[in-house]
């Protein structure tokens, strides 16, 4: 899961949490609207952004889970 508190206890300067946060969110956004074929495609070619996008949404009610 990536939150304040996971990035906190990272030792992520706080200076430079919300921008990774906001920065997590865009990308889960961009991958939650993507079509299942692209999203496939997505995970063959750039897994790393799929796992990302999958962490940061995990927890939260609000958000597509991302599950492949």
């Amino acid at each position: 899961m990536i939150n304040q508190q996971t990035l906190i206890e990272a030792g992520i300067p706080d200076t430079r949490i919300s921008s990774l946060l906001e920065a997590c969110d865009s990308l889960h956004s961009a991958v939650a609207f993507i079509s299942p074929n692209n999203r496939k495609i997505l995970e063959g070619a750039f897994p790393e952004i799929l796992k990302v996008a999958q962490q940061f949404g995990q927890g939260c009610p609000f958000s597509d889970n991302l599950e492949a």
